[in-house]
């Protein structure tokens, strides 16, 4: 009873922290500027990740022992570590592909392009899979954006970026690519690390309750005397499914809907593909994580909505479209009379 009140004031108080926080972002980014500091402050962000984890790995510090040698920045493990890198490789990709001639600007768009080679090391450091394939999007999407720079720069970029690429690559622990090369045995006939048996676990107590599930935060202490602790549903539609029901999947849906929705509202395709881009690696690092709940998901989400909302506000109108069409004969009458 005692642990049930804990868990629902804890969960019912992150609810309102991601609601004020939510509201928070609204406020803040209301311009196309402001929306780009949003995401290079998110890139930034991550140089302390970077350094760390690669420091750890120059020092020999491995917090993670394990069959597999796995580095991570201090203070954080390998998953998370990976998973926040993996989303800033598409955001400095694309803030160096836009970034303006200003002499910042310059300075910026640079600073990106060497950290999406860094970051894309320090995430092989910590040999997590789900975050690699992440990466494939990502780069994806970045190799594509080099068609907009100018000849000269495309090649000093794509020389660039080829020589930090093959560089990282010799760096890389063998053991990371041991790790690396267990994605396809462990897609097709292992347990992704105890996760498929997780999922049973949460499929079994989503039959209990189908619509309304067995409660918000609860999948973790449900399984507490299976595995003798906590332990997150590591995928998070069958966390909501599980513990918010069918309910809390359409209301899921319909979120990722709406960003859908607002992804593909930008007027320019190259945003639109980057915003697409940042979802479908949501999806697949939600696909082994529970990130539901964390504020870089909902960080992610709300500068996409901001991002699109500029975007809207920008356009013209159709009422002001005609507008303009009927006063323009007007003035352009009155400019011919006062002549």
């Amino acid at each position: 009873g005692s642990e049930m009140c804990i868990r629902d004031r804890d969960r019912t108080i992150t609810f309102i922290q991601l609601g004020i926080f939510t509201l928070m972002l609204w406020d803040l980014y209301t311009t196309r500027e402001s929306v780009r500091a949003g995401l290079q402050a998110y890139v930034l962000g991550l140089i302390y990740l970077v350094t760390s984890t690669i420091s750890n790995f120059l020092t020999f510090v491995n917090p993670e022992q394990s069959d597999y040698g796995r580095y991570s920045s201090a203070g954080s493990n390998a998953n998370t570590t990976a998973i926040l890198l993996a989303f800033g490789v598409p955001l400095a990709w694309h803030l160096a592909a836009t970034a303006g001639d200003g002499k910042a600007d310059r300075l910026f768009k640079w600073l990106n392009y060497l950290l999406v080679p860094c970051m894309l090391f320090a995430i092989s450091l910590t040999a997590t899979r789900f975050a690699i394939i992440m990466a494939v999007p990502a780069c994806a999407y970045g190799i594509a954006t080099l068609v907009r720079l100018k000849p000269a720069t495309r090649f000093v970029v794509a020389t660039f970026l080829a020589m930090t690429f093959v560089v990282g690559a010799l760096n890389v622990p063998e053991t990371s690519y041991e790790r690396f090369g267990t994605i396809g045995s462990e897609i097709s006939s292992g347990d992704l690390t105890d996760r498929t048996e997780l999922w049973e676990d949460a499929l079994g107590f989503w039959g209990e309750r189908p619509w309304l599930g067995i409660g918000s935060g609860a999948f973790d202490e449900a399984v507490h005397g299976k595995y003798g602790r906590p332990r997150s549903a590591h995928n998070s539609f069958l966390a909501v499914l599980c513990e918010l029901g069918l309910v809390g999947v359409a209301i899921l849906i319909l979120i990722l809907a709406t960003a859908t929705n607002h992804a593909l509202a930008h007027a320019n395709r190259w945003e639109a593909l980057f915003w697409l881009t940042v979802l479908i690696m949501w999806v697949l690092g939600n696909l082994a994580m529970t990130w539901i709940y964390t504020k870089p998901t909902w960080l992610l989400l709300n500068l996409l909505i901001c991002s699109s909302a500029v975007t809207m506000s920008r356009l013209p109108t159709r009422d002001s479209a005609t507008t303009s069409r009927r006063t323009a004969p007007i003035l352009s009458s009155a400019s011919n009379e006062t002549r």
